[in-house]
């Protein structure tokens, strides 16, 4: 009887380490593809209104890799670099678009931003002027 119990419990203790084991294969590229995508976003204070340089990842999540392209390299360049239109230009709409690679499966997102022309600045020179002055003549 005790070999039969014996035996009973080393067979369900099996089966519990066998069901408890991790799935050796883990996600698929696809999977962390998409995953990595979704969840693939830049830091931009208003995308409506860009006047600075726009900082581009190169590596994403679940070992991505990353390259930026430009419609309008003359306005934001490939590695985010923002050139400005000319005071009194139109403001300008522009897409990166990043392609994401996981393993051998690839995959676009576009982002699109639009640059504010350049303004122009005016020198302003404050003084400070003291009311307890006295002027001596001499």
């Amino acid at each position: 009887m005790k070999k039969v119990l014996t035996l009973i419990l080393v067979f369900a203790l099996s089966l519990t380490i066998a069901g408890c084991a991790k799935d050796p294969e883990g996600p698929t590229d696809a999977e962390n593809l998409a995953d990595a995508k979704q969840k693939l976003s830049l830091v931009v204070a208003d995308p409506l209104s860009v006047k600075a340089n726009i900082e581009l990842p190169t590596e994403g999540l679940n070992g991505s890799t990353i390259v930026w392209s430009s419609n309008n390299v003359a306005v934001i360049a490939n590695d985010g670099t923002v050139t400005r239109p000319a005071i009194g230009a139109a403001d300008v709409v522009v897409i990166l678009t990043a392609t994401i690679t996981v393993g051998e499966e690839t995959d676009t997102k576009d982002f699109q931003y639009k640059v504010i022309a350049n303004v122009p600045m005016l020198d302003v020179t404050i003084g400070e002027f003291n009311s307890n002055t006295v002027a001596l003549d001499a």
